[in-house]
C-alpha cells in the first residue's frame, strides 16, 4: 500500500499543489481500506473538479483536522461518525466540530456497533437505544438534518408528522432537536 501507520501521510491538494484540510476517520492497511473526509471547494452545478491523494512518506505526521473539515465557520453545529465502539458513557459518540456536542448513548452496548458502509456504525434496537447530542450552536430557525440509515424490513413510511400514527410495520423514527 505505501502507506505510513495509521494512513498519517495521506495528503490531498488541488491541481495547483494547495493542500486541502482532511480527517482520517478509518484506516485500515490490513483490509485495504481508509475513510477520509476532505473539504474541497464549492462546485457549481455540472462543473468537474479533480484533487490529488499523497502518500508513502513514512516519516510524515498526521494533519487530520475534523475541526478544519467540519468547520463551524461553515455552520457545522455537529458531526458525528458514530464509529465509536457501542457504548453509554457520558460523551462516548464524538462530535467531530469544534462544539464538542457529544453523544452520550443509552442502552447501547459492544453489540451496538457494526459494520457500516463506511467504516463502523451503529445499530439500534428500535426500543430503547437512543443518542442523545449537545447543544451548543444548535440552529433556532430553518437547518439541515443529514443521517444514513438502513432498515432490516422493506416498509412505507407514513406521513407521521401529521397522523402520528407508525409507518405499516410498526417503525418509527424519531429525531429530537
Amino acid at each position: 500500500s505505501g502507506f505510513a501507520t495509521g494512513g498519517v501521510d495521506a495528503r490531498f491538494t488541488k491541481m495547483d499543489g494547495t493542500e486541502l484540510p482532511m480527517e482520517i476517520e478509518v484506516f485500515d492497511a490490513s483490509a485495504g481500506m481508509g475513510v477520509f473526509w476532505v473539504k474541497m471547494d464549492a462546485i457549481a452545478g455540472n462543473a468537474v473538479d479533480t484533487i490529488m491523494m499523497y502518500w508513502n512518506n513514512d516519516t510524515a505526521s498526521s494533519v487530520s483536522n475534523s475541526q478544519a473539515v467540519f468547520g463551524t465557520s461553515n455552520n457545522f453545529v455537529g458531526v458525528w461518525h458514530l464509529g465509536e465502539n457501542g457504548n453509554s458513557t457520558a460523551d462516548g459518540y464524538m462530535d467531530a466540530t469544534a462544539n464538542a456536542n457529544h453523544g452520550t448513548g443509552a442502552s447501547m452496548d459492544a453489540s451496538s456497533d457494526v459494520a457500516g458502509i463506511m467504516g463502523m456504525a451503529q445499530q439500534f434496537d428500535g426500543v430503547e437505544d437512543t443518542i442523545s447530542l449537545g447543544t451548543t450552536g444548535r440552529p433556532t430557525d430553518t437547518f439541515t438534518y443529514g443521517a444514513w440509515f438502513k432498515t432490516d424490513a422493506t416498509h412505507q413510511v407514513d406521513d407521521e408528522t401529521l397522523t402520528g400514527t407508525h409507518g405499516l410495520g410498526g417503525q418509527k423514527y424519531i429525531f429530537g432537536v
